[in-house]
């Protein structure tokens, strides 16, 4: 379990929330097969959440970006719409030496997280 997010301060909180979602990625990303080309030479693939069934190579990573509409993107953390770039987080980490993960998490998640 994690602790509660400190909600003293909104940047803590949120980033408290994206530990969260990392963290679950993290631990089912080694389960997910890689995307239709397999895993690259290089062996780094991404997890995203426009295609979150698979590990992906970078040319799938870029498609998956390129072929999404606005309705594709979903906050990580509750499954709504987060199609506003604008106001809505879009997260790109490097968690481990061969995973590097992008995902949204809309304004209300973030708000409701911060606040309490």
């Amino acid at each position: 379990m994690s602790e509660p997010p400190d909600r003293s301060r909104p940047e803590k909180a949120v980033g408290q929330l994206v530990r969260s979602v990392t963290s679950a990625i993290v631990l089912a990303a080694g389960e997910l097969p890689w995307c239709e080309h397999g895993r690259p030479d290089d062996g780094f693939g991404y997890w995203c959440s426009l295609r979150p069934d698979v590990i992906m190579c970078a040319f799938c990573f870029g498609a998956a970006q390129a072929m999404a509409a606005p309705e594709d993107f979903r906050c990580s953390a509750c499954g709504g719409p987060a199609p506003d770039k604008d106001r809505d987080v879009s997260v790109a980490a490097r968690l481990a030496d061969w995973l590097g993960v992008y995902f949204f998490l809309c304004r209300r998640c973030c708000a409701a997280d911060a606040a309490g």
